[in-house]
């Protein structure tokens, strides 16, 4: 598993393959599918994240359908180090870092159900990718699920639960996309100008897009040697940012890498 800023990276090829499954990394008592009655401590945690999370998700209906069709379980698992959480490959499960604080724990989960959400419309890239527009892709739908997390802590916020955007403000490797997230939210609340300035400032650390970067590759070179696939070259589809940059409510809005973001 790959670990970039406390998420594992997602290796997002023909089914938006992520993480795969970790035997013993979570056992049933830590695990819930949504609408289950809990039966264990750790469920009953789990079911206190999920009716947190159930107003906000009435106001990102594509996040509510991909949680309601896929059913996933959600699980809470003290054998996650550096990852804050992730999901797996299929969509059938993600895993929370158990020994975090709720509040942050709310936002890894709406983060983590927008890449539910992508894997649901198939906006994932395709395996016929080279490496770098895998990259390109695979950058395209972190900043996505970065502005998409925002835009449901910014609700929560101006609901009465103030916490999961306080947690991302205090969380290092986010807190200059909600600034400018809550700039752009200052200057007229508009959502989907908000969500360009967040898609848009996640780019804005090379930091942060190297790291992501060269774990994607890492994890592509892996992979074609162990399938002893020859290397592909095809490009990002011209619509790809276009299909994926929409909000949960269906509100397209505009997204774009920077300039100069792939020198190589």
């Amino acid at each position: 598993m790959t670990r970039v800023f406390g998420f594992a990276v997602l290796w997002l090829f023909a089914l938006c393959a992520g993480v795969s499954a970790q035997p013993g990394i979570a056992l049933p008592g830590d695990c819930l599918s949504p609408s289950a009655a809990p039966r264990s401590e750790r469920q009953d945690r789990v079911a206190q994240l999920l009716g947190r999370l159930a107003p906000v998700l009435e106001v990102l209906p594509s996040l509510q359908a991909a949680l309601s069709d896929r059913r996933p379980d959600i699980c809470l698992s003290e054998h996650l180090h550096e990852e804050h959480g992730y999901m797996e490959a299929d969509g059938s499960r993600i895993v929370l870092n158990a020994r975090l604080e709720d509040d942050i724990l709310l936002a890894i989960l709406l983060h983590e159900l927008r890449h539910l959400d992508q894997l649901a419309t198939s906006v994932c890239p395709s395996p016929d990718l080279s490496m770098q527009e895998t990259a390109r892709a695979v950058l395209g739908l972190e900043a996505d699920a970065s502005a998409v997390m925002l835009l449901g802590a910014w609700w929560l916020r101006q609901n009465g639960d103030p916490g999961p955007w306080a947690a991302i403000e205090d969380w290092p490797s986010s807190r200059d996309i909600a600034a400018r997230f809550a700039g752009e939210m200052a200057q007229g609340d508009a959502p989907d100008k908000a969500a360009s300035a967040a898609f848009d400032q996640w780019y804005r650390s090379p930091e942060r897009v190297e790291q992501y970067y060269q774990s994607i590759c890492g994890g592509y070179l892996a992979q074609l040697e162990d399938s002893k696939a020859l290397p592909r070259y095809q490009l990002v589809p011209p619509d790809y940012f276009t299909q994926l940059c929409r909000l949960p409510d269906g509100t397209p809005y505009d997204c774009s890498e920077p300039d100069g973001t792939f020198p190589r």
